[in-house]
């Protein structure tokens, strides 16, 4: 005979049968049967024959993912006392989906929305605080209110055309950030971020850094509209990426000490001035080429990899010579710029041929190499970085050596060595071997594509703060 006690048994026992494993929700009135299941252990999937809205009441926690499956017909979804999903709240490719609503929701692992172009909010009223990853493209989000946490591992946000100004003032710590394609004359904060992994930005207008202290990986700017970029707190990072930002006149970096990885800029065409007042180390190359007047660099002491410099302007290259001739750069320093002040000519190279014979002089050469070097050494470090992305616009981003060099004179050469860091002359430009200590650079073909995974990668994505890195010498 059944007693009550029994009969609670039984109906707990099928309640908790109900509430475990992966389920396809494919009804509204199999949505509202899940009001019993306070805790589901497993994930649940909204599947492709609902319609309009939909709506997840007394559900709690979910253990799993929650999805919506690829293209349905859903047009908001209603979680109300959604606390937690321990995996993933995927959405991808849902066209009519207007809204999320999950009030309650503190904790989740991942947020993954790609091709919902009606999106338009996300509310969650008490704010998401513990979360890992982000990744939200091709949306019409307008602001990112919800996000309250202070840690993200990875945060990417592109082609979300609604989204001009994201002020995340909580954040502190970041693995990896990267923004681009997104509303017009935007607005980018993050004023309490003291330490990233890899930070990259695009098309943003501003752009607020000031507790910014320590990259471990990567900081690339690309054709952004900025006018001015301030990083008054930045001491140490790895690669440093400045292209294209056409607009930028001014960029402060007054206690950037070390640069553990590459400095390499292009096409900032409004950027006549670079001072660097605290640099004392590169340990990679520095690769300049702009509109440059003037190149400060007061407090350096070592740079282990190559410099080369193009400028557009009146640059005078022997400016820099002190530099090479103290053996402060360490490999070669190849320098080109149109209009040159006077500059003393370089010493020919160790049982070199002087004097009026046929063919090009060993400062013509020089002058066609150094251009080949920096043009492949900017295109394959550029290059690779854009395309790793899912899908760059094609003419956002001016390849280097458009602009007219027939103009430029005045070469100056650092013949340090027979055989120079490039071979200028094969089909493949590399890195010759560096010194102990020091990690390989990656080799580029001509097309700008790499031949080989090295040091020198610059931008990688990357989820996490920590692995891998090289930390200050």
């Amino acid at each position: 005979m059944w007693t009550t006690a029994n009969l609670v048994l039984a109906v707990a026992g099928l309640v908790s049968a109900q509430c475990t494993g992966s389920t396809t929700i494919s009804s509204s009135s199999q949505a509202t049967a899940l009001a019993q299941c306070q805790s589901y252990d497993g994930d649940i999937r909204l599947g492709s024959d609902i319609t309009g809205s939909i709506s997840l009441e007394g559900v709690v926690t979910i253990t799993g993912d929650l999805a919506l499956a690829y293209g349905t017909e859903i047009t908001s979804l209603t979680a109300p006392d959604l606390v937690t999903i321990g995996e993933t709240l995927s959405i991808s490719n849902n066209d009519l989906l207007t809204s999320i609503s999950l009030p309650s929701l503190k904790n989740i692992d991942r947020i993954y929305i790609s091709g919902a172009p009606n999106l338009t909010d996300i509310v969650s009223t008490n704010g998401i605080s513990n979360i890992s990853t982000i990744q939200i493209s091709e949306t019409a989000l307008t602001k990112l209110d919800w996000l309250k946490a202070v840690n993200i591992s990875r945060l990417e946000l592109t082609e979300n055309p609604g989204l001009s100004d994201v002020s995340l003032p909580v954040v502190n710590g970041l693995g990896s950030f990267t923004f681009e394609w997104n509303g017009p004359a935007m607005k980018i904060s993050l004023p309490n971020l003291e330490a990233a992994y890899n930070l990259t930005f695009s098309h943003a207008q501003e752009i607020d850094l000031s507790a910014l202290e320590l990259v471990t990986y990567s900081l690339g700017f690309i054709a952004n509209d900025l006018e001015s970029l301030s990083m008054e707190k930045l001491s140490s990072l790895d690669n440093f990426m400045l292209w294209n930002n056409t607009a930028l006149s001014q960029l402060s970096l007054p206690i950037l000490t070390n640069v553990t990885g590459d400095i390499v800029t292009n096409g900032n065409t409004a950027l006549g001035t670079l001072s660097l007042p605290s640099l004392e180390r590169v340990r990679g190359d520095i690769a300049l080429n702009g509109s440059y007047t003037n190149i400060s660099m007061p407090a350096l002491v070592d740079v282990q990899g190559n410099v080369v410099i193009r400028s557009s302007t009146a640059f005078n290259c022997s400016s820099l010579t002190p530099y090479d001739q103290s053996d402060v750069f360490k490999a070669q320093y190849n320098c080109t710029a149109s209009e040159l002040a006077a500059t003393p000519s370089p010493a020919p190279d160790p049982g070199s041929e002087s004097g009026g014979g046929g063919g090009l002089s060993t400062g013509a050469k020089a002058g066609i190499a150094v251009g080949v070097v920096l043009g492949v050494l900017a295109v394959g470090f550029a290059v690779w970085f854009l395309l790793k992305k899912r899908k760059v616009s094609n003419g956002s981003i001016q390849a280097p050596g458009t602009q007219a060099d027939e103009t430029k004179t005045g070469t100056f050469i650092d013949n340090k060595s027979t055989q120079g860091p490039y071979e200028a002359d094969s089909q493949a430009v590399g890195r010759a071997e560096l010194p102990t200590g020091h990690n390989d650079h990656t080799s580029t073909a001509y097309d700008g594509k790499p031949t080989s995974h090295g040091r020198a990668e610059l931008f990688s994505e990357h989820p996490e703060l920590h692995g891998n890195q090289r930390g200050p010498t």
